[in-house]
C-alpha cells in the first residue's frame, strides 16, 4: 500500500468508548460508498414496488379494475393491500436488515461497507 492510502485510511479510523470502558475501533465509510449503497437499496425497493403493483393490477384485471366500482369492493381491498405493502416495504426495509443478524442492508453488503474482515482488522 502507498503512503497516501494508509494516511486516508487512518483519517477514517475512529475509536468509540462504551460506558463500560470498552474501546470499539472501526473505519467510517466514505460518502460515495454510502451513496452507492443507498442507490442499490433504493433500486431494490423500486423494483419490488413495481413488481407488486403489476401483480396487484393483474389480479384486479388491469388498472381499471382498481377503481373499486362494479366488483363488490375487490378493487378497494386491493388498493388497501397495495398501500399496506408499500408502507411496510419502504418503512421496514432498512429496519429489518439493520436489525438482522448481518446488520447491513443488501446495498451495504454489496458495496462492502460492513464486512467482518474490516471489523476483525480494526480490532487487531
Amino acid at each position: 500500500m502507498s503512503a497516501a492510502v494508509l494516511t486516508y485510511d487512518a483519517k477514517r479510523r475512529r475509536v468509540v468508548t462504551t460506558p463500560e470502558g470498552l474501546a470499539l475501533p472501526f473505519v467510517v465509510a466514505t460518502r460515495g460508498a454510502r451513496l452507492g449503497a443507498f442507490m442499490l437499496d433504493y433500486l431494490i425497493l423500486m423494483t419490488g414496488s413495481v413488481a407488486i403493483t403489476l401483480l396487484i393490477a393483474y389480479v384486479a384485471g388491469g388498472l381499471d379494475g382498481l377503481d373499486g366500482e362494479g366488483r363488490g369492493g375487490a378493487g378497494e381491498f386491493l388498493q388497501v393491500v397495495w398501500m399496506l405493502f408499500w408502507f411496510l416495504a419502504w418503512n421496514g426495509y432498512f429496519m429489518a436488515f439493520e436489525l438482522g443478524p448481518r446488520g447491513a442492508t443488501p446495498g451495504k453488503r454489496v458495496v462492502g461497507i460492513v464486512r467482518r474482515s474490516n471489523l476483525i482488522q480494526a480490532l487487531a
